[in-house]
């Protein structure tokens, strides 16, 4: 059981974190048919490294995982029927029988294996690894057994093993990483039929999955990137679910009958001040960090670019409902004449200029949002380049961390906060930070397997890591998206996807 920390992790909406929740009148659904879903974007690759908080949403569709959580933050039985800790060291995992991926193959503790050594193996550069580097061993037991032995004490593995995918490893050998990307094999509820890059995937329902059989018999994902076309998609009834509605819609889609899910996602919003690899010297003085968190006006972007529907992150790179969320922490309070005095004392009185990279695209009001916080920085005298990047490209930069100095991310969507900030301990693939105390803290939280101690240590790291500020705290995404009342039984999940098992369409 995750603390209660983690309750109402996965629900329709978050109410919890101080999001409303509206919806139009839906008529009854029945169960077959065939189901569009409007998103802005869709993975250049299917391959098993693919990795986004929207590559999550369609991965989910063919794939599955050891673990689910439900609705009161608790760990469910998935792949997994059962888990237990053997040892200080030791996880086992008691497999279910007699279920096999959508192309034949047998599901057994040889695939959870190769699935964790793909991802541990330096060769594959996978953006994932160093969220399973404490892994020191995978132990096939039996057929349907496994154990994870850890090189330490391990109280953070759950939460990770939580987004591990499991692979079908005699075909992905058979095909190899190109192919398999071009035609994936999963266990999930779903299986793929067709898939366009960068356009569209298709899907039918896997009537074998364990779960039992999805209702809607096809699924149908859409790459719309501009979200006046997505919206007029769904108004038009091209697509029947439509992805990151953006504020000023709300109230019109509403009038028309639309079902509004507005859900809290402990992702936050941030802009990254420099990588190990891309470092300038005014973002190395912490007084500088400091004065950039104040010269940020998080109300205001959040009213006037999201409609209020967002979340100031207060010093936290997660939400309430995630595990390590401290609630006695406080945002960065907005003082641009203590932002323009902190500039000074480091040197800075006529402040400076820095390079800013941002998605575009990528994100809901990415460009806006970019264009706004530049414009306020500047007001105190920080002049930040910006630099737009197609999504692809952005996305590439900031896995092999050669983005920034600066850069606006996403960060999660996370249930624990060791999750957020696998990318900031100096040893990281993105190596985004390098901070010696940090890191042992990071370290000791993973190490702690009483949940009571380690969120105790997570949140004196919450602690460190908002005093050193290496990054502009922003504001909580909420996800908003708009179904058509020809649809029924979606269930928009905290963890940035949505499940559509239990779906179906009038």
């Amino acid at each position: 059981m995750l603390p209660t920390a983690v309750r109402a992790l996965v629900v329709t909406v978050v109410l919890s974190l101080g999001f409303a929740a509206t919806a139009g009148a839906q008529a009854p659904a029945s169960g077959g048919g065939k189901l569009v879903v409007g998103i802005p974007l869709i993975t250049e690759s299917l391959d098993a490294r693919t990795f986004s908080a929207l590559a999550y949403v369609t991965l989910n569709l063919f794939h599955d995982r050891l673990l689910s959580v439900d609705d009161q933050g608790k760990y469910r039985p998935a792949l997994a029927e059962s888990w237990r800790l053997v040892d200080a060291h030791t996880w086992q995992f008691k497999l279910r029988k007699g279920l096999k991926f959508t192309n034949g193959d047998d599901f057994t503790a040889q695939d959870v294996k190769f699935s964790l050594e793909f991802i541990l193996d330096p060769a594959n550069k996978h953006p994932n690894r160093s969220r399973f580097t404490d892994i020191r061993e995978i132990q096939v037991v039996d057929r349907h057994t496994v154990n994870l032995v850890t090189k330490d004490p391990s109280g953070a593995l759950l939460s990770n093993v939580f987004r591990l995918y499991v692979l079908p490893s005699a075909y992905y050998k058979a095909k190899g990483a190109e192919e398999f990307a071009k035609a994936p094999v999963g266990i999930g509820p779903f299986k793929v039929t067709g898939y366009v890059p960068g356009d569209r995937l298709t899907l039918v329902a896997n009537k074998a999955y364990w779960a039992g059989a999805p209702k809607v018999d096809e699924i149908t994902v859409r790459a719309i990137p501009e979200h006046a076309t997505r919206m007029a998609a769904v108004e038009t009834g091209e697509v029947d679910i439509a992805w990151f509605v953006p504020p000023e819609h709300v109230e019109r889609l509403k009038g028309k009958g639309y079902a509004i899910s507005i859900v809290g996602t402990n992702q936050v919003r941030a802009l990254v001040l420099g990588t190990q690899a891309n470092r300038t010297k005014p973002l190395e003085d912490k007084r500088v960090r400091h004065a950039l968190n104040h010269a940020v006006d998080k109300e205001v972007l959040n009213k006037f670019l999201l409609g209020g529907f967002w979340r100031v992150a207060d010093g936290q790179v997660i939400g309430p409902a995630a595990f390590g969320y401290n609630p006695s922490m406080k945002a960065y309070p907005y003082d641009p004449a203590r932002a323009k005095r902190l500039l000074a004392e480091a040197g800075y009185a006529s402040g400076f200029t820095v390079g800013f990279e941002f998605p575009v695209g990528r994100y809901l009001k990415d460009k806006e949002y970019a264009e706004a916080v530049a414009g306020q920085l500047a007001e105190v005298g920080v002049r930040l380049q910006l630099k737009p990047l197609e999504s692809g490209v952005w996305f590439q930069k900031y896995i092999a961390g050669t983005i920034g100095p600066v850069f606006m991310v996403d960060l999660g969507p996370s249930i624990d906060l060791d999750f957020a900030t696998a990318r900031f301990p100096s040893w990281s693939q993105s190596k985004f930070w390098a901070h010696e105390s940090f890191d042992a803290l990071f370290r000791k939280q993973r190490a702690t397997v009483d949940q009571n101690e380690r969120l105790k240590v997570l949140w004196e790291m919450a602690a460190l890591f908002r005093e050193e500020a290496p990054l502009i705290f922003g504001l909580e995404v909420a996800a908003i998206h708009a179904l058509s009342p020809r649809v029924a039984g979606a269930v928009f999940t905290a963890d940035g996807t949505v499940d559509l098992t239990k779906a179906s369409v009038k």
